[in-house]
């Protein structure tokens, strides 16, 4: 049966400064978003538009709309309940909070530890994870980095059969149709003929100067357009 609330307990104090039954929601198969913003506060859960304007109502208000906002963005956390709009698991609470970073009371903790310690991590094995993310992104994005610049092997002028033609072809269409440079009109070939001219038969072409003859028919492979 699902134990997501209580009735609230009977003493003098204004049920907004009451403290939190830990033991027993951090047993709680689910929580609001609600009762998670209380429960963070060390509070016992209560609607927030009954409590007085104020700093409670405020703290309480703010950590639920981040929570509710974070929502929204992470899979990782929120492995929440969505056909009981949004309630989320306690310790899934609790690991949000650790990197948010959000103070998490110790006996709200302890509790969701002592009931799920099976689904339960620590902030470090979630800093742990996020840390793993990140290398991950890092190398992916040295690795694409070094393909880049190491190129095809057919236009590494050290292979056995580089064709300076061909690498001359793949040069143009990478700088002026896959930047967008040209986009297929016409009066294309002039162009990408001004283009082969300026890097392979100038003053700056150095070891990679061609023929204007050779030039030609590269243009004319090169311009998909040949209106």
């Amino acid at each position: 049966m699902e134990n997501t609330a209580k009735p609230s307990p009977s003493n003098k104090l204004p049920r907004e400064l009451q403290e939190a039954d830990c033991k027993h929601w951090g047993a709680a198969n689910l929580w609001t978003a609600e009762q998670a913003a209380c429960l963070l506060c060390g509070w016992e859960p209560v609607n927030e538009n009954v409590i007085p304007p104020g700093e409670v109502r405020d703290r309480i208000t703010g950590l639920k709309s981040m929570l509710e906002k974070d929502t929204g963005k992470s899979i990782f956390y929120f492995d929440c309940d969505a056909e009981r709009r949004f309630r989320y698991f306690p310790w899934k609470v609790i690991e949000w909070a650790d990197a948010a970073p959000i103070s998490v009371p110790f006996k709200l903790r302890s509790a969701v530890l002592e009931a799920f310690p099976s689904q339960f991590r620590t902030g470090a094995l979630v800093e742990e994870i996020h840390q793993l993310k990140r290398q991950i992104a890092d190398l992916e994005g040295k690795l694409a980095q070094q393909k880049f610049q190491s190129g095809p092997p057919y236009v590494k002028r050290d292979h056995m059969a580089f064709a300076p033609e061909l690498a001359a072809a793949v040069s143009a269409w990478m700088e002026l149709y896959e930047t967008k440079t040209l986009t297929g009109q016409r009066g294309d070939k002039k162009r990408i003929l001004r283009w082969l001219t300026e890097k392979y038969n100038s003053r700056n072409s150095g070891g990679n100067r061609l023929s204007i003859n050779a030039l030609e028919r590269i243009a004319t492979v090169v311009n998909f357009n040949k209106l």
